[in-house]
Formats: C-alpha cells, sequence, structure tokens
C-alpha cells in the first residue's frame, strides 16, 4: 500500500491545478478586475466583501431586465467543457412567465455568431440562497461552436438581487 500513496498524491494535485482559475478560459470571472471584459448593464455592479470582489445585478424596478455578458473562446478541438461558479441572492421574486427568474445561461454560438444546438440548460434561482452556493456543469461541446456565451441576469423579476463570483470554465 506504501506505493500507492505516491501515485495518488500525484494524482490529486494534478486535478487541484487543472482547476486553478488561473487555467480557465474565461478571464476575470473572479472580477478582481472589476466588471473589465464584461457587458454590463443599468443595476449590474462589482462589489468587495473582506477583499473578495463579486458582481451584483439587482433589479431597479418591477419587470425590468437586468444583465451582465461576455463570450469565451473555445479553443479548436475541445470535447468538453467544465462550468463552475459561486452565486447567492435574496428576495427574487419571479415576474410572471416561469423563466422570469434569477438566472446564469450558457448559449454555444459558431464562427458567425448563430446558437448552436443543444443549449445547456439555464441555473434558475428565485427566492433566497443561505450564503454563497457553488454550482457546476459539465457540457459537451456541440460540432461547430466556438464560443461559449454567459448571461448572467435578472429576467423581469418583481424585485431581488443575485450575485456572481469565481466562474471558471475549463476545457476538458
Amino acid at each position: 500500500m506504501k506505493f500507492l500513496r505516491f501515485p495518488l498524491l500525484f494524482l490529486s494535485v494534478s486535478t487541484l491545478l487543472a482547476a486553478e482559475p488561473g487555467n480557465t478560459l474565461i478571464p476575470n470571472g473572479d472580477f478582481e478586475n472589476g466588471s473589465t471584459s464584461w457587458a454590463v448593464g443599468n443595476g449590474v455592479t462589482v462589489e468587495e466583501e473582506d477583499g473578495n470582489h463579486f458582481l451584483r445585478i439587482q433589479s431597479p424596478e418591477p419587470n425590468t431586465q437586468v444583465q451582465a455578458h461576455r463570450k469565451v473562446a473555445i479553443p479548436a478541438g475541445t470535447q468538453k467543457v467544465k462550468v463552475s461558479f459561486r452565486t447567492r441572492y435574496e428576495n427574487i421574486v419571479p415576474g410572471e412567465a416561469n423563466w422570469h427568474v434569477g438566472s446564469l445561461v450558457m448559449h454555444f454560438r459558431d464562427s458567425s455568431g448563430a446558437i448552436v444546438k443543444p443549449d445547456p440548460k439555464p441555473f434558475p434561482f428565485k427566492g433566497k440562497s443561505n450564503g454563497w452556493i457553488e454550482k457546476d456543469v459539465e457540457l459537451d461541446v456541440p460540432e461547430g461552436a466556438v464560443e461559449l456565451e454567459f448571461l448572467l441576469a435578472l429576467f423581469r423579476v418583481q424585485q431581488g438581487t443575485i450575485d456572481f463570483d469565481d466562474i471558471v470554465v475549463l476545457p476538458e
């Protein structure tokens, strides 16, 4: 059994290094450089708590869409990506339609900008989280996809606030 410890240790360290945000395809997914490389609308700010920066989206009034947006290049030959992020939210009261909630939505796009199907399932949020929660998903990259688009939003909610941080996209 002694001989198995070192390969397992190496495997564990290799796995941790691969998951480091420095290897991510999405620079500034931790918002430590403000909203650099993100398109942000009214109601979107970068906040700081205890030296950590994060993106905050607040609904200024009922039935208003508020979002941050960006696209990430996918290296040629990538067959899968793993997306992970942290979020917290409070007082998200859904709007009239079932999709009028807080969300992280992703779309694969081809070289012409057209959406490539199948679309990844969105991450919907309503109500209140108990602090920061972590989410992740492994996605198959559809043939012809060259970008992964991110929409972080409050989609026409009655009210609410949602925060995002540490968005990481790793090719697999």
